[in-house]
């Protein structure tokens, strides 16, 4: 093996990771702004004088931004992201209680995700190869 394929496939190895994390990150961060989009998109629920609910199995109206203010993508580690909300009503209006049906957003984001990421890794894997000339 020659010393530039040697040093080639250490920037690679040591780009790699950095690069899925990159990946990963950029799609959680798309992610977060699709239930953002999906939670400002008409309602067809009942109507609350001037705040207009979802309705079962849509995603949650808006009501006091709580919920939107407090969804994010972050690393948190070297090699994992994660979406979350820390908002108190994220898990009731997800998966229901015994009052309120499902108001379900976060789980088709995730679900999403789960399909668009391995491809967009791949592509960006195989961006940082040709750009290291890796064949």
């Amino acid at each position: 093996m020659t010393a530039t394929l040697k040093s080639n496939l250490g920037l690679f190895a040591d780009s790699l990771e950095r690069t899925v994390v990159e990946v990963a990150l950029k799609g959680g961060k798309q992610a977060v702004a699709g239930i953002k989009q999906g939670m400002q998109a008409p309602k067809s629920g009942r109507r609350y004088g001037a705040h207009q609910a979802s309705a079962p199995g849509e995603s949650p109206a808006v009501k006091s931004g709580d919920l939107t203010g407090s969804l994010d993508a972050v690393q948190v580690s070297d090699s994992e992201v994660a979406v979350f909300t820390d908002d108190p009503k994220a898990a009731r209006l997800e998966f229901g209680d015994g009052r309120t049906a499902a108001r379900p957003f976060m789980t088709g984001a995730a679900y999403e995700l789960e399909q668009e990421l391995p491809p967009a890794a791949v592509n960006a894997i195989n961006e940082l190869a040709a750009k290291l000339a890796i064949k």
